[in-house]
C-alpha cells in the first residue's frame, strides 16, 4: 500500500469490518465485538472508555437490549486516510434506527454519531479496530431512555 493510496482490497475488508461492527450490535450479538479489535484496541463514547479485548467483551456482555427493541446502525460516508506507518484513519456517520414495541412499526432515527477510527492489522494480517472513538452529534430524546 503506497502512503497515499488505499489498495482497494484494503479498503473492502475495512468496510466489512465497519459493516460488522454494526450487524453485531444490531443482532445482539455484542460479546463477539471484542472478536474485532485488536488486543489493546480501545473503544470510546459509550459508556467509560474501554480498553483491550477483555474490557470490551465485558461491555458486550453487560449490554442490555430489551426484548423489544429493534435497533439498526447504518454506516455511510466512510472516508480512509492512509496514516503512513500501516494504519489507516476511519471516519464515517452511524445513524441510529430505532423502534419499540413488538410489532413492526415505524423506526425513530433517534442518534447521529461520527465514528472516528484506527484501523490495523493483527499478527494474522487481518484488519481490526486499534480504535473506536464515538462522537454523538444529534440524539432525539428517545434516545436518551
Amino acid at each position: 500500500m503506497s502512503s497515499l493510496i488505499i489498495d482497494v482490497q484494503d479498503r473492502q475488508e475495512i468496510e466489512s469490518l465497519i459493516y460488522n461492527h454494526a450487524w453485531i450490535q444490531d443482532n445482539n450479538d455484542t460479546e463477539q465485538l471484542a472478536e474485532l479489535y485488536l488486543k489493546d484496541g480501545r473503544l470510546h463514547g459509550i459508556g467509560p472508555d474501554r480498553k483491550g479485548r477483555a474490557a470490551i467483551a465485558e461491555f458486550g456482555r453487560k449490554r442490555h437490549t430489551p426484548p423489544d427493541r429493534i435497533a439498526r446502525h447504518v454506516c455511510t460516508n466512510v472516508r480512509l486516510t492512509p496514516l503512513g506507518d500501516g494504519r489507516i484513519k476511519g471516519h464515517l456517520y452511524i445513524t441510529l434506527y430505532r423502534h419499540v414495541g413488538g410489532d413492526l412499526g415505524p423506526a425513530d432515527p433517534c442518534a447521529l454519531a461520527d465514528a472516528h477510527d484506527v484501523y490495523a492489522r493483527d499478527e494474522k494480517g487481518q484488519w481490526k479496530f486499534s480504535e473506536r472513538r464515538l462522537e454523538l452529534i444529534f440524539e432525539s430524546e428517545s434516545h436518551k431512555n
